[in-house]
């Protein structure tokens, strides 16, 4: 099934779904502090009472904690009134000097061992969207491709999706497998997507799942020095998909949002309710938004109402250029 327009609407419940996407990275607790099972749960209840059902994980979030307590939060749910994506392809591996390293294999013994295992976490008998979380070198696409197919013949998943592909990545596999979705990262300082990318999933049809909305919480103006604990990666700077908080470019990062902060006061609404704004200006774009507690949620729900004039994009384009 090729991705429609109002693919995630028509299988959540018969009703449109929110375009802001409950991100379930920060809730797995392996890279950020400050969470709490409880808070999470709280945080899950509060996005599906707002009529957030799009909710999306990865077993690497929290070695597999964000997807149980998704499926903690799910049981006491009707499972058709909530749409959840989820991935495979990347595991943790330890070294034999005993360091902890991703590695990516999306061959089809692995792929149906994972969603065995994301199935038991999130207490569900289907995934409705199954992701490749990152391209593997190795693995044929095709073998890749046709393991997917026969998880969709058997009912296991619903729909079929790539996460940080190249757009020559995503035209090898279209060309047999028509995909229903393409997650990346994009935000007001990774604008990369913008052009022949967005054009190409426009003109097939296929939504795009952008994470990273708030940059880490760059953009929701928090933060004005790099005061992390020692355990937060943003301290390091150190990321496979960003460089938001490396030495030479952090600084440059905070002045920006701070301008985005004062257009933000100006106009009454909140550095991170702008930038997820920004984002939902393009109608095929879920954006996926992280949450530690229920009020984060609340604030990030309010993104929704906003239409932002022309002069706002304008300010914004000067700010953040592409």
């Amino acid at each position: 099934m090729k991705g429609h327009a109002e693919m995630f609407g028509i299988t959540v419940s018969g009703h449109n779904c929110k375009r802001i996407a409950f991100g379930g990275w920060a809730i797995g607790g392996q890279f950020t502090t400050g969470v709490s099972d409880s808070n999470s749960l709280e945080a899950l209840e509060t996005a599906y009472h707002l009529g957030i059902r799009l909710i999306d994980t990865a077993p690497v979030y929290g070695n597999g904690h964000s997807e149980k307590l998704i499926g903690r939060f799910l049981k006491s749910r009707d499972r058709d009134h909530v749409f959840i994506a989820t991935k495979f392809g990347m595991s943790w591996k330890t070294t034999s000097s005993g360091t902890r390293t991703m590695i990516r294999n999306t061959s089809g013994k692995a792929l149906l061992k994972e969603v065995e295992g994301s199935l038991r976490r999130l207490r569900t008998d289907y995934i409705d969207l199954y992701q490749v979380h990152w391209p593997d070198p190795v693995t044929p696409v095709q073998e890749t491709m046709d393991s997917l197919n026969h998880l969709k013949e058997q009912g296991k998943i619903r729909f079929v999706g790539v996460s940080n592909f190249s757009l020559a990545g995503i035209k090898e596999i279209e060309g047999d497998s028509p995909l229903d979705a393409v997650q990346g990262q994009y935000n007001l300082l990774s604008r990369e997507y913008e052009g022949e990318f967005f054009d190409y999933l426009k003109e097939e049809h296929t939504q795009f799942l952008s994470y990273g909305t708030l940059a880490y919480g760059l953009l929701s103006g928090k933060y004005q020095s790099k005061e992390f604990s020692s355990e937060d990666w943003r301290r390091r700077g150190n990321s496979p998909t960003n460089n938001y908080f490396s030495p030479g470019n952090f600084e440059g990062n905070i002045q920006k949002a701070n301008r985005l902060g004062s257009i933000a006061e100006k106009i009454g609404v909140t550095s991170a309710q702008l930038a997820i704004a920004w984002t939902l200006r393009h109608s095929f774009i879920y954006t996926l938004v992280g949450a530690k507690n229920s009020l984060q949620v609340q604030e990030n729900a309010k993104a929704l109402s906003l239409d932002l004039s022309t002069d706002v994009l304008r300010k914004l384009d000067n700010i953040f250029p592409k």
